[in-house]
């Protein structure tokens, strides 16, 4: 930040403030409150460039910095100067005009989330490009440089934490039907599908039992029909085979336990079945 004294100042700082607006009055811009948490830190990063500046003696660039800073205070629009602002050495551009194309990106989400990092990296590209143009000081060059970067590291949205593994649910138990002809034990095409529907959750879940209920109707006599209930258990119990490594445990209930209510001595084919559950 140089000693000499600017011969002008850039046009965009006449037009940030109000006329009456004192460009040296540092310490007035430094006691105004920004509307938000971004225009408040950008002025607070204004005053400190524009500090910096008065105190070397470089006026010109003390007022730009101040009218900036009062600028953002007083709730106005205030972007980064852009490259063709300044007398930039040709061997930079290249690498502000880099620089100002990431801060406008950075910059759109930044404001919110971040407003101290956005404007630090706002103000240090500014503070970047007017000792670039001074181009006489390299220790300046660097500082308002890895200050700009440090900032713009600062904004770059922060990693998701991996989330926590979820615990698998316990599988639940599930139940399958058979159902039957009219006082028949056949295991018929459908019920062989069950079977084999049986079979293969039987062995996804890697279960531990299955458990065959045999049923009727209330057609008979009810001992007749535990009898007919137990034929039916045994039945796909049999369809069943080797597949299933594990406890199989058969139970007959003829009529008492219905799947639709009726009364006695009623044909009624939901009732006509074998429950299978099959248990983790």
């Amino acid at each position: 930040m140089n000693t000499l004294t600017k011969l002008f100042v850039p046009a965009t700082a006449a037009v940030l403030v109000s006329a009456c607006a004192s460009n040296w009055d540092i310490d007035g811009t430094k006691a105004m409150q920004g509307p938000n948490a971004f225009a408040d830190a950008l002025k607070s990063e204004y005053v400190m460039l524009a500090t910096v500046e008065r105190d070397e003696g470089d006026w010109a660039d003390a007022a730009f910095f101040n009218n900036k800073g009062r600028a953002a205070a007083m709730g106005q629009e205030v972007g980064p100067q852009t490259v063709a602002e300044r007398d930039i050495p040709q061997e930079a551009m290249a690498d502000l005009t880099a620089a100002h194309d990431r801060l406008t990106i950075a910059l759109a989400g930044g404001k919110d989330g971040q407003p101290a990092a956005a404007a630090k990296a706002q103000a240090m590209f500014d503070c970047w490009l007017q000792e670039q143009e001074e181009n006489f000081q390299p220790d300046d060059i660097a500082f308002c440089r890895d200050g700009f970067e440090a900032a713009m590291a600062a904004l770059k949205p922060t990693p998701m934490a991996e989330p926590m593994p979820q615990k698998p649910m316990p599988a639940m138990p599930q139940t399958f039907v058979i159902y039957f002809d009219f006082d028949s034990t056949v295991v018929d095409g459908a019920g062989m599908a069950t079977v084999g529907t049986i079979i293969s959750t039987f062995k996804a879940m890697n279960a531990s039992s299955v458990d065959i209920s045999g049923h009727t109707d209330t057609m008979g006599s009810a001992a007749y029909n535990t009898a007919l209930a137990q034929k039916r258990a045994d039945a796909v119990a049999a369809a069943l085979g080797g597949q299933i490594m594990g406890g199989i445990i058969v139970n007959a209930y003829g009529e008492g336990r219905l799947a639709v209510e009726t009364g006695d001595e009623v044909n009624e084919g939901a009732n006509r079945r074998v429950e299978v559950v099959v248990t983790p």
